[in-house]
């Protein structure tokens, strides 16, 4: 459960009406990491495709969060040069698993913005801003507070940990509207 909370703060959104996803869109992401999550192309070159902000949000509403994030109603992506991601996810955490959650904090709307950078196979999201319903928090005091909740782990998690990238995937960058995956 903390580690999918975890993955649930670091996936940001901005707020899109259904009727702006595109499921031939979400299928075509779907069907590119898909495709790159098998055997690696003997190619020594490195190649690369872009997605568009409304592809990878239609991809992550219409695909993603549906199989494997119930928690999330809402998640979407806005890319801006140089690595940079910001947006919103709103959550509704019900049920047995999240009893521990503060019942304030079960229906949040969470916004962020920061750095997303990639090193060996490798990549990490360094938050920058922090709000859930309209807070402010600190990234920091809130890696803290997870140190805490890790009590008697043997491994703990901190939300500036370096985890590996999707199969195939060796880089990502992001520009105004657009990221582009190298594979």
């Amino acid at each position: 459960m903390k580690t999918k909370l975890i993955l649930l703060l670091l996936l940001p959104a901005l707020n899109f009406n259904a009727a702006e996803y595109d499921r031939e869109a979400a299928e075509r992401v779907a069907a590119f990491l898909e495709r790159i999550s098998g055997p690696p192309s003997p190619s020594p070159f490195l190649r690369e495709v872009t997605f568009s902000e409304n592809e990878c949000n239609s991809y992550l509403n219409l695909i993603h969060i549906p199989l494997n994030l119930p928690e999330v109603k809402h998640i979407g992506l806005a890319f801006a040069p140089e690595n940079t991601i910001s947006g919103e996810i709103q959550l509704d955490l019900q049920g047995n698993s999240y009893r521990l959650i503060p019942a304030g904090l079960r229906k949040a709307t969470i916004e962020f913005s920061g750095i997303f950078e990639c090193s060996n196979y490798l990549g990490r999201f360094l938050l920058r801003e922090l709000r859930v319903n309209g807070a402010s928090f600190s990234p920091h005091l809130l890696d803290e507070l997870m140190q805490t909740v890790q009590l008697g782990q043997a491994e703990k998690k901190s939300l500036f940990d370096w985890y590996p990238l999707l199969p195939g995937l060796k880089q990502i960058r992001t520009d105004r509207g657009s990221v582009s995956l190298l594979y």
